[in-house]
């Protein structure tokens, strides 16, 4: 099983929609920044990739099915567990 996920900025499109431009303002960050190699310090969470509610609500159902899933679990590997099909 999981400890625990690790996220930054989550929003929900359907539920608070006035904040999808600050995650795609986070987004661009995060990518420029993942560019750079992580080089900008002062970031904080403001570095790590926003992520979708549904997005984290489906990685959670689909880490707790998978018995491979221990430990932390990423952003980025919370992303792709969230858009498995």
């Amino acid at each position: 099983m999981f400890d625990k996920l690790i996220t930054g900025f989550m929003y929900s499109n359907d539920q608070r929609p006035h904040l999808s431009p600050l995650a795609t303002l986070i987004t661009g960050i995060s990518t420029i920044n993942s560019r750079l190699g992580d080089s900008i310090p002062f970031l904080g969470a403001t570095g790590i990739k926003p992520l979708d509610v549904k997005v984290v609500a489906q990685a959670l159902i689909t880490a707790t099915l998978e018995p491979n899933t221990s430990g932390v679990i990423e952003v980025d590997t919370l992303a792709k567990l969230g858009t498995l099909p």
